[in-house]
């Protein structure tokens, strides 16, 4: 089992970043009804469960992650859905969903979606905005719900996420990209759920989770072991500089290394990738960042940016 490509992940996390701003852009458009048969493999030992549309509670508490949202957008994702369910004490701050769909034939694609909020892992955030990597983005509160299809995902809040992060096919990809760029969110779900409704089942997992502590919860050990190179990768550039530092190296000299880092050689594509190469590649786009912040301002600033996620200590990650 492998983690989802990290491309695919930057390339729709693009794409549905302008859904906050263009709701006013709705045509009415019919909704299809879809029968789907849906198996669900949540981790109710952990608190985490997935509600799907069979389950008789499923509309109302879809009708509460409603509020805010134009509810042709709510009924569109509605078939391919189910909720993710948070009855932990602990905020979930990183999820990772399967949805494994069949055909007729007995083809098959799998989707992957979710993502993670890599600061609350890390300092918790920005300093006085801690809490919002807990409660935003890929975070599910303790005991709330979120809506979760290979196309969007849906809190209770005013919040509207990317939702599948591999999966589809180049092809509907295109035409999804092509209606996000005219702020069209209702064309790039038809086009998404005109490939969805070639498959008469699916069976959606959760496959990982991470907790505000940094608990890992679920079976896919690779999404664990990547996510945790990607952070700490970041931690030990971060104390790569404050190491120089107190050696009495210049904040120019500090940087240094973290300009070799930048200009490392990098992978074409993260497929199949190990977490050596998350690792690697964590380490040089976090490099590539902090020299931004130098060129634009001043080697002070980027020290800063490299020395500020060390002000609280970081949660040990450990997979239960």
């Amino acid at each position: 089992m492998t983690v989802p490509q990290r491309r695919s992940t930057l390339t729709l996390l693009a794409l549905f970043a302008v859904v906050g701003v263009s709701l006013a852009i709705y045509r009415a458009r019919g909704v299809r009804a879809v029968t789907m048969l849906i198996n669900v493999k949540g981790l109710p030992d952990n608190g985490l469960t997935l509600v799907p549309p069979s389950d008789p509670s499923f509309d109302g508490r879809v009708n509460a992650l409603r509020r805010g949202k134009p509810s042709e957008m709510v009924d569109a994702l509605k078939p391919f859905s189910v909720i993710l369910s948070n009855k932990d004490p602990r905020s979930v701050v990183g999820h990772w969903v399967k949805f494994q769909m069949v055909r007729t034939d007995g083809s098959g694609t799998t989707y992957w979606a979710g993502g993670l909020n890599p600061r609350s892992l890390m300092d918790g955030g920005a300093p006085g905005v801690e809490p919002v990597s807990k409660s935003m983005g890929f975070a599910v509160p303790s005991t709330s719900d979120r809506l979760i299809s290979p196309v969007l995902s849906l809190t209770n809040d005013l919040g509207i996420g990317s939702g599948a992060i591999s999966g589809f096919s180049r092809d509907t990809m295109s035409q999804m990209h092509d209606a996000m760029s005219k702020k069209d969110i209702i064309a790039a779900l038809t086009a998404a759920n005109a490939e969805l409704a070639t498959y008469v089942s699916m069976t959606v997992s959760i496959e990982g989770a991470f907790f505000e502590d940094g608990t890992f919860v679920g079976p896919n050990a690779d999404v664990f072991e990547t996510q945790k190179a990607y952070i700490e990768a970041r931690r030990d550039l971060s104390l790569e500089v404050q190491f120089a530092l107190s050696h009495g190296k210049s904040y120019a000299e500090a940087l240094q290394n973290v300009e070799e880092w930048a200009n490392s050689s990098s992978l074409s594509t993260l497929a199949n990738a190990t977490p050596t190469d998350f690792y690697n590649y964590s380490k040089k786009t976090y490099a590539q960042d902090i020299l931004r912040i130098r060129d634009s301002r001043s080697p002070d600033a980027a020290v800063g940016l490299a020395l500020e996620p060390l002000r609280k200590q970081w949660p040990v990650l450990k997979r239960r």
